[in-house]
């Protein structure tokens, strides 16, 4: 395999990410046990914390821009265009 690069993300970009997921959605928590329950709610998650990354609009945490979506449905509409 010459000439492809494999990037791995380094521990602490795990780390950031896992501790973003635990804390915002606290999948540590979560239940989920039957069949690919646990794998298809993971990836709704990281694919919820991306698009809350990517919300430059609302200058709060993670937490707390996931809080706003949850009350506000314009605000859930904007993260939904993004």
């Amino acid at each position: 395999m010459r000439g492809k690069l494999n990037r791995r993300k380094s521990p602490k970009q795990n780390t950031t990410v896992r501790a973003g997921l635990d804390v915002v959605f606290a999948e540590d928590q979560s239940r989920a046990r039957t069949a690919h329950a646990a794998e298809n709610l993971a990836a709704l998650r990281r694919l919820a914390v991306g698009i809350l990354r990517k919300d430059k609009q609302c200058k709060r945490s993670l937490k707390g821009k996931l809080m706003r979506a949850a009350i506000d449905p314009d605000h859930l509409q904007h993260l939904l265009t993004i």
